[in-house]
């Protein structure tokens, strides 16, 4: 690791402790079509409130969301949010997945990254699945201007993940050399949630007895 990243880490941590307590939503409970959510809060209030996109996208676009480095000095900047899930009857939670985009710049020599984490628990079992954040382009960035998009997928691989807590987290960093500029911000942060159909348990019964037929069936041949 090299010294400038244990800078910007030692900042983000020192951040993150001064930006602790938690800013409730304005809606902090609500409804979409195959789920509710609730208990939905920020780390230090920079996502703000959510909106419901098309029936199952929590969307939110950060306000000041932006570090910005000049003349060697570095930036960074970090926030949150957490919400829990309730899958509607009949229905369970197959994947979560996170997109951000935003923009940047370096007039001049610099460094840009960003770097997200995505947990989900199963409030049943307690059991947590957890994603990294894959970027485009690929963090870190050394120079030029543009827009960036990130992504965190991850999967609950079971139909029994019916009541889940949301966490996410990211951090933008930005550093630059003496008469240089460097910024990156993020603008747009939407956490789609797809479902799936819970098989009823007569479905459940006679996918088990199939299993079973073609169990027996296999090793009749084997013994043949």
């Amino acid at each position: 690791m090299s010294l400038l990243r244990v800078v910007l880490l030692t900042v983000v941590l020192m951040f993150t402790s001064i930006c602790g307590a938690n800013v409730i939503w304005s809606n902090p409970a609500g409804s979409a079509g195959l789920f509710d959510w609730s208990n939905g809060s920020g780390t230090g209030g920079l996502y703000a409130d959510p909106t419901l996109i098309g029936g199952d996208t929590l969307t939110f676009f950060p306000s000041q969301f932006r570090a910005e480095s000049v003349n060697a000095s570095p930036d960074s900047i970090s926030d949150g949010i957490e919400f829990e899930l309730s899958a509607h009857t009949g229905y369970s939670f197959r994947d979560i997945s996170i997109t951000l985009q935003g923009d940047y710049g370096l007039l001049g020599p610099g460094l840009l990254d960003i770097s997200g984490i995505l947990q989900i628990q199963n409030l049943d079992t307690l059991e947590v699945i957890s994603g990294t954040l894959a970027s485009d382009p690929v963090m870190p960035i050394d120079s030029g201007m543009g827009s960036w998009m990130g992504t965190i997928y991850a999967e609950t691989g079971g139909i029994d993940w019916t009541n889940i807590k949301v966490m996410f987290n990211s951090t933008l960093y930005a550093s630059s050399f003496p008469g240089s500029v460097a910024f990156i911000e993020e603008k747009v942060l939407g956490s789609a949630i797809e479902m799936q159909i819970v098989p009823e348990p007569a479905t459940l019964a006679f996918l088990g007895l199939g299993m079973l037929l073609l169990t027996r069936k296999s090793r009749k041949k084997i013994a043949c």
